[in-house]
């Protein structure tokens, strides 16, 4: 009789953990099979530099930092130096995207080109803060500082537009993505700017977003997903009518690839989704620094100074 009461001890226990114990992240909360991982291998080597940002184009990956530090890998393990970057000298490079068989980047008031990720070319200086640049619409475009929003179709002849009835308080546009036909672009202090030729823009979802800043923009599997300055997650099918998504805990370095979503949670970890509503632990990784391309997933981590890549998720 003894034995008989606790393994209902034991058993009443282990019931009450598995119903309490678990984040809203973990897979028997999510819908997850519980088999999926995303394992991360660190690259030998230490670059001492901080990398900003990472982009996958032309079958290869470029990597930016501060004082103007680049460097490029075809696999994301072996990773080489960017000789020729005095362009860049003394600027930290925020941006770059690929697109018409070139990558176009972006540094405090200058965009420079290239078609191979290796050689650079000077495109202009701007009097915009470059903030981010996405490719589209058989276009790149621009956004940064003081509402500032270029466009160009080769990366060196580049044209600005100007937004109407843009409140002054509202001056940065931070984050761009183009899909579904159109680009969406986040702005400080709140609001949503949606263009299809990168030319004529239009405000919307003011309310949402007010005076809340856009971190982050991806889009994937039909859906735009954007992430604010405190951590909120917000979803849109079309990036005019946007929706808040709850999520368990903070979000940030949000990118998309293998046909999910993966972003970080600060107390979970990374985690990926297909929808964007329903979240699924894969590991620990501390970085916001994230690209996918050639099958694989590539981060940078600033502790230590190196790159790492994973297999992709299956």
């Amino acid at each position: 009789m003894l034995k008989k009461r606790l393994f209902a001890i034991l058993t009443l226990i282990v019931g009450v953990m598995f119903v309490f114990g678990f984040t809203a992240c973990d897979d028997s909360d999510n819908g997850g099979d519980g088999e999926e991982t995303l394992t991360w291998t660190a690259v030998d080597g230490t670059f001492n530099y901080t990398i900003f940002v990472i982009t996958y184009g032309g079958g290869k990956f470029i990597a930016g930092g501060n004082d103007g530090n680049m460097a490029y890998s075809t696999d994301g393990i072996t990773w080489t130096e960017v000789a020729d970057r005095t362009f860049f000298s003394n600027s930290f490079i925020r941006c770059i995207a690929y697109g018409n068989g070139r990558f176009v980047a972006g540094v405090p008031y200058r965009i420079a080109y290239s078609t191979d990720g290796l050689t650079w070319e000077e495109g202009i200086y701007t009097s915009v803060n470059i903030q981010d640049i996405a490719y589209g619409a058989g276009k790149f475009v621009a956004v940064g500082s003081d509402r500032g929003i270029l466009y160009s179709a080769d990366g060196l002849t580049w044209t600005e537009v100007t937004v109407s009835n843009f409140p002054e308080r509202r001056s940065l546009i931070s984050n761009i993505v183009f899909g579904g036909g159109r680009f969406v672009a986040g702005v400080t202090g709140g609001g949503m700017l949606v263009s299809t030729d990168g030319v004529t823009w239009t405000r919307v979802a003011d309310d949402l977003f007010l005076n809340n800043s856009i971190s982050g923009i991806a889009y994937g599997n039909g859906k735009f997903l954007a992430i604010g300055r405190e951590g909120q997650l917000y979803s849109s099918v079309d990036g005019v009518t946007w929706t808040e998504v709850e999520v368990a805990e903070r979000m940030s370095g949000l990118t998309y690839g293998a046909g999910r979503f993966v972003a970080h949670m600060r107390e979970v970890g990374r985690v990926w989704s297909t929808d964007g509503i329903t979240w699924t632990t894969i590991s620990d990784w501390p970085s916001d620094v994230v690209a996918y391309g050639g099958g694989r997933f590539v981060a940078w981590l600033h502790s230590s100074g190196t790159f790492a890549y994973s297999n992709i998720l299956e």
